[in-house]
């Protein structure tokens, strides 16, 4: 199994970014992300296997308990890569936020021994890979409601009849009290 631990995004919150995305297709084609598959990534843990996972699991868990909820929201668009064969994604407004929690996480990961992908946290939502990253996206008005990260999710990469999915294995809630 392939782990990382993210902020899962609510459905409602998804199905706009779905309907912006599609309107960007339109324009700038690439491979698109399925909108079950919108999240922001903490940490990917990568390949591992039960105890691993149960690691993960208490990391997640203890790393929660010391945040309160925050609210985040879907910005503007921007892309990571060549503009011709690029990664579009959309940044998060309140994203700093998700920075000592990250920090904390991957300290938490550290400590348990687990491995994790080191680049440095940058808030953002994966709209499509192998994209043409155009000018027009930058002009794009993003109207997609905000939310509140409730917590941290554990999730499974994994193809289910050959199709990528991202499984929920956790979820922690963030419940430090003020």
């Amino acid at each position: 199994m392939r782990l990382f631990i993210c902020i899962a995004i609510p459905v409602e919150v998804r199905r706009q970014i779905f309907l912006l995305a599609r309107d960007m297709q339109k324009y700038a084609p690439g491979k698109y992300v399925s909108e079950d598959m919108y999240h922001i990534t903490l940490a990917y843990i990568g390949e591992s296997d039960d105890e691993m996972r149960c690691k993960a699991q208490e990391c997640a868990k203890a790393c929660a308990g010391e945040f309160m909820p925050c609210a985040l929201v879907p910005g503007k668009p921007g892309y990571f890569g060549n503009r011709s064969n690029s990664i579009l994604y959309l940044n998060v407004q309140g994203g700093e936020a998700l920075q000592p929690v990250s920090s904390v996480l991957r300290r938490l990961l550290t400590a348990s021994g687990l491995p994790f992908d080191p680049k440095p946290l940058n808030p953002h939502i994966t709209l499509a890979r192998h994209a043409n990253a155009v000018d027009r996206l930058f002009e794009a008005t993003v109207n997609v409601p905000g939310f509140t990260a409730e917590g941290v999710t554990l999730f499974n990469s994994c193809r289910i009849d050959g199709v990528l999915r991202y499984v929920p294995l956790f979820f922690a809630p963030f419940h430090k009290q003020r």
